[in-house]
Formats: C-alpha cells, structure tokens, sequence
C-alpha cells in the first residue's frame, strides 16, 4: 500500500543509513578510513549501475519510485565514503529531502493505482488533463528527485560532489554521477509518458481530498525550504 510504500521508503532506509554512518564512524576509529571506503564505494557504484538500468527500462511507476530509492542509498554511500565533516552534512539532507520527496511521489502514486488498479507506466496517460493537481505534484516531486534548484536535493548532492573532490575521489564521484544522469533520463521519460498523451471517455478521474491536497503540498514546501536554508537543522548535520 502507498502509506507503507512512502514509510519504507522515507523513514526506512533513512534511519537504516543513519545506523550505517554510526557504525562507520566506530570502524574508521578502530581500523582507519580505508577500509569502509573502500566497500562502500564498490558498494555504491554497483548499486548505481543496476539501477541506472532498471529505471531506464521499467515498466512499472511504484518499482521506479523504489529503485530510486535504491539510488539515493548508493548515492548518499559515495558521499558518506569521504568521511569528511561536509560529507557527512549533504548525506544527512540528502536523506531529509529523500525522505519528504519519496513521501509526497508515493503517496501520489497510491492515487494513481486507486484510480486505475494497476501500477503500470502504460496504464497511466494524459494526467495533466485530468487531475492538474496531481499532476504538479508529480512534477514538482520529479524535479526535486532529479536534483533541480532550488530544492533540497540540489544543495546536498553539490555538497557530496565537493567533498568526493576534495578527498581525492573524482573518478568514482564522476562514474557515481554518469550513472545518476542516466537514471534521471529513466525519471524524466517515464514521467512525460504519464503526463501527457490524450484521454478519452473510459480513462477514470481522480479526486483528491483536502488532508490529500495539504499532505502533498506540504511534503513538497519541505523540500523547497531545505534547498533554500537549512536555519534550525545545523546541529543536527554536522551532529
């Protein structure tokens, strides 16, 4: 179910990698840098090269949303193997954002399956006719999951690049992210094949309710927030 399905994917796995970061930092203590590093940058980059496939080649929206997720994890271990205060801070927001947008997407898609009893990326066409809505939140939610300014996703995958960079990790930052363009052109064709197309009389509509408009509407203002200050979560990054 799509409550589930956003919970999993916006809590979830944040909290997962959370532990992951406080088990890093006692291992690199012990044992030195080299060897999480190292694993979590094989780790990474195999994970980003499968998903990068799988989103390019889905057929199926809430698998999409979820293989994503898988990519944020990768994405968010490349940063985390800098093991530098600014990498720490942008992994950190990456999974804030993550957690808000893949909430607000999820959610959405719940509507759509509702709607057609189906998860499939065909099942769905000319959303932008009918519920606009809906539709601009999907949007809006792409935009922030493909790392557009000025949402929150932008600001920490900036700060993972910097310090990837600034630790001597270009090569596997720029592999990382030649991988993540390719999933973004997978989020980006999906999406227009959804939005657009025509309707016609047996496509079903889709009705949205108040606590439904505001849920959306808030998870979205999150993210737009964090891409343009992170006033009150100082702490809490660089914890």
């Amino acid at each position: 179910p799509a409550p589930i399905s956003a919970l999993m994917s916006g809590v979830l796995l944040s909290v997962a990698f959370t532990c992951l970061l406080r088990v890093k930092a006692v291992i690199d203590a012990a044992v030195g840098i080299g060897l999480m590093r190292n694993g979590m940058l094989t780790l990474a980059l195999l994970t980003l090269a499968i998903c990068a496939g799988l989103m390019l080649e889905q057929h199926d929206y809430k698998r999409l949303l979820a293989y994503s997720s898988v990519e944020f994890m990768a994405l968010a271990a490349l940063g985390a193997s800098a093991a530098t205060p600014l990498a720490v801070s942008a992994v950190l927001l990456l999974l804030i954002v993550h957690g808000l947008v893949k909430s607000v997407l999820f959610i959405a898609s719940g509507h759509l399956q509702q709607a057609h009893h189906s998860t499939s990326i065909a099942a769905v066409t000319g959303l932008l006719h009918r519920n606009r809505e809906l539709a601009v939140a999907l949007v809006a939610g792409g935009c922030v999951l493909i790392g557009l300014p000025p949402f929150g996703l932008f600001p920490s995958e900036v700060g993972i690049a910097r310090a990837a960079a600034g630790a001597g990790l270009s090569w596997p930052l720029g592999v990382g992210f030649a991988f993540v363009l390719i999933a973004v052109t997978g989020v980006v064709r999906h999406g227009g094949t959804m939005l657009l197309g025509d309707t016609d009389l047996a496509t079903p509509m889709i009705l949205l309710g108040r606590l439904d408009r505001t849920v959306l509407v808030a998870g979205l203002a999150g993210c737009l927030l964090l891409g343009i200050t992170t006033a009150g979560l100082g702490g809490v990054l660089s914890s």
